[in-house]
């Protein structure tokens, strides 16, 4: 028998295949995952999510940067700012922002999104305190700061992210934003005078951190709480003098009192001695002493803040009411023109923001009614208080209070600051006139120096004495607005040309400009007057028209009842003919009280389009709801719209002799009239209008009202606008 041979592997075949092998896996691995001699750059690859402007921020990151691995880049945008992963960053938040006047501070919204198409916003880095920012589902972001807001967030998808792409691009998409430990707060009250019958009171409850429970935890809340505190501490308080019993410091503590201003005329009501040693409880508890002191040279000092990195000069005087000190006695820091002037330059010098107090002339008598206004000063300003307080402003302060009306007063934007001519009574007795339990918090919101925001906020105290945040108070705010002075009559502003214009002709006149670009006002007369719409009312019509093609609710092509037109058609004839019968029928198929609530509840408007009366600033801002267009997107529906309102006939009655006349081929004017003609003469002329300086890319919104005016004066209206801003 043969015996089988054991077959041996040479150790050179084994070798050479567990090279072969080796190399297979090796090279395998490095072509799959593009390393070793496979490797090649890694590309940034971008979804639709990210914009134009996004993916050249981004790609600057990577510029000359060979990328270990494929990069993906989106972004999303959120109501509320969640936790953010290791691979996602905050790269822009966008607030919503009406004008300073309007008051219709909450808006509802479903979506991040929604709340980009339908509102106007503004990047975070560009509010400014001439906006008045909103709050969106109740929530306000300079409170939040996680909300109120459409965040942007950006997001990188790659292998090993934090170890190969997250060194490359944290340090340039960590972006800073104001935040609760960057943002400076201050609450600025009005005047407190914990005396007469509130000493009674505290006699009877027992606790001076009775009166301010309602309202301390929101004081208190404030990095700077301030107010204007008119009475002195002293063992001799009584129900009959403006003296406070010495436990009513307590009632300053709970609010977390920071600033005190001793501009009031009453501090010296008890004596020098009780006005010296409240001085000194306030030193002892850490608060802060502005427009008073022991002597004349201590109550002169401006009170400079540090803090947050934020730089505040206070300034604050007495002017007129008595109270101020001279010399070496207590008393409020009296007022003088060059001492003013030259603190605010001081401070303006250091790059100070410049508050400046005054306790000014007061009211001596009020409404004894709630709504009754009657008051010689009651919600407006007293005596020449506009202009001297707008003279403070031009000095060079920034904001400008006045602290010594015991009823609000109302405020405006003036130059290059804000005034606010009396914020009312935070603590007092006078329970007995509506107007003298209400006041007004000013809520500063600063940021690197910068005040972002203002927000009002109302206060009332009640029978008790108690005081507490104001419910709903638009209504209140709204009417204090209402009653701001005439803008400044300097010739050559816009205001003072539209002043002129209003006293050169007869008849009864409203007018209203708006700066689209820079969303303010910019000039009014009768603004918040009513007028009859005439045909005005078909702006709202027409809008609510489109709005309902462009979401489905109508049909474009469907007969627009008996009036032998398509609703895409008579949604155009309504504005281009005014003797047109499509405007009625359309209003009719809304209704005119759905309407009514259309008006109201999705545009904030408050009138009632059946009685076909408005104010130029309500029309003013339903034409920049055409504008914005938010809710009527399809390009085809834009382009009837503006077609509709730019090419208009020329008839003897005309849609198109006021405004559009009386500018040039230079602006393009988008116009819509409403007018009655009888017995030869214009009973309503009225004329709303979108501008478009098309040589210089301005956009504006005038709106004219008038009874007894023809289109003839509207037109040199038009001519002095062109030549004020067409250069």
């Amino acid at each position: 028998m043969k015996r089988r041979r054991k077959h041996r592997h040479h150790p050179v075949a084994m070798m050479s295949g567990f090279l072969t092998m080796f190399f297979v896996v090796f090279f395998g691995i490095q072509l799959i995952t593009k390393t070793g001699i496979f490797w090649a750059p890694g590309v940034v690859m971008y979804d639709g999510s990210v914009s134009e402007a996004e993916r050249e921020f981004v790609a600057a990151i990577f510029d000359q940067q060979d990328l270990p691995v494929d990069v993906k880049v989106s972004a999303r945008n959120v109501l509320e700012l969640p936790e953010l992963a290791e691979n996602e960053f905050l790269f822009e938040i966008y607030v919503p922002v009406t004008d300073f006047y309007d008051f219709n501070g909450n808006i509802l919204v479903e979506s991040a999104d929604q709340l980009l198409t339908d509102y106007m916003v503004v990047p975070i880095g560009e509010l400014g305190a001439s906006q008045r920012l909103l709050s969106v589902n109740g929530k306000n972001y300079l409170e939040e700061f996680n909300a109120g807001a459409v965040f942007r967030i950006i997001s990188f998808e790659a292998r090993e992210f934090a170890e190969k792409i997250r060194p490359l691009v944290a340090e340039k998409m960590t972006r800073e934003f104001p935040s609760r430990e960057s943002v400076l707060t201050f609450a600025q009250t009005g005047v407190t005078a914990l005396s007469r019958g509130m000493n009674a009171k505290l006699g009877q409850v027992g606790d001076a951190g009775y009166f301010s429970e309602k309202i301390a935890e929101f004081l208190s809340s404030f990095d700077l709480t301030h107010t204007s505190n008119e009475s002195s501490f002293t063992d001799y308080a009584t129900s009959r003098n403006i003296c406070s019993d010495k436990r009513f410091i307590n009632t300053l503590l709970a609010i977390g009192l920071d600033i005190v201003e001793l501009t009031g005329n009453h501090n010296q009501d008890c004596g020098d001695v009780a006005a010296s040693e409240t001085i000194d409880v306030y030193t002892e508890n850490n608060i802060r002493i502005v427009g008073g002191g022991k002597t004349a040279d201590e109550a002169a000092r401006p009170l400079e803040i540090e803090q947050k990195g934020s730089s505040i000069t206070m300034l604050a005087y007495n002017l007129s009411t008595g109270g101020a000190t001279y010399d070496a006695t207590p008393g409020a820091n009296q007022y003088y023109e060059e001492v003013a002037a030259r603190q605010i330059a001081a401070a303006k010098e250091r790059g100070d923001f410049v508050i400046m107090d005054v306790q000014y002339y007061e009211c001596n008598g009020y409404a004894s009614t709630y709504e009754d206004t009657t008051c010689d000063y009651a919600d407006s300003a007293a005596g020449d208080q506009v202009g001297f307080f707008r003279h403070l402003i031009d000095l060079g302060a920034d904001v400008v209070v006045g602290t010594s009306a015991h009823q609000p007063q109302t405020f405006e934007l003036y130059g290059n600051g804000a005034i606010y001519y009396g914020l009312g009574n935070l603590f007092f007795d006078q329970v007995w006139w509506p107007g003298t339990t209400r006041s007004l918090v000013l809520a500063h919101y600063f940021y690197n120096g910068r005040l972002l925001q203002t927000r009002i906020v109302p206060t009332v105290y009640d029978a008790n004495m108690q005081t507490a945040v104001m419910n709903e108070p638009e209504w209140f705010l709204e009417r204090l607005a209402k009653a701001r002075p005439q803008a400044a009559e300097s010739g050559d502003t816009v205001q003072a040309k539209i002043n002129a214009w209003a006293a050169a002709i007869g008849g009864a006149k409203g007018v209203i400009l708006y700066d689209l670009d820079a969303e303010r006002v910019l000039g009014e007369y009768n603004a918040d007057k009513k007028f009859a719409t005439a045909s005005l009312y078909k702006l709202f019509v027409v809008y609510e028209g489109y709005r309902r093609v462009q979401s489905g609710e109508w049909d474009g092509d469907a007969a627009a009842g008996k009036t032998g037109q398509s609703i895409r058609k008579c949604l155009d004839l309504a504005i281009r003919e005014s003797y047109s019968p499509c405007a009625e029928t359309l209003w009719d198929m809304i209704g005119p009280e759905t309407l009514d609530e259309i008006v109201l509840g999705q545009f904030g408007i408050n009138l009632s389009v059946e009685d076909l009366v408005a104010t130029p600033r309500e029309i003013m801002r339903m034409m920049r709801i055409f504008y914005k267009h938010n809710d009527v997107a399809s390009a085809d529906l834009v382009t009837a719209m503006w077609d509709s309102f730019l090419n208009q006939p020329v008839t003897t009655y005309d849609w198109r002799q006021g405004l559009p006349s009386g500018f040039s081929g230079n602006v393009l004017v988008y116009n819509k009239v409403g007018w009655d003609y009888i017995s030869n003469r214009w009973n309503v002329y009225d004329d709303a209008a979108i501008l478009d300086f098309t040589q210089t890319g301005r956009h504006f919104i005038l709106v004219v009202m008038t009874n007894n005016v023809g289109p003839e004066q509207i037109r040199e209206l038009g001519r002095t606008i062109e030549r004020l801003y067409g250069a």
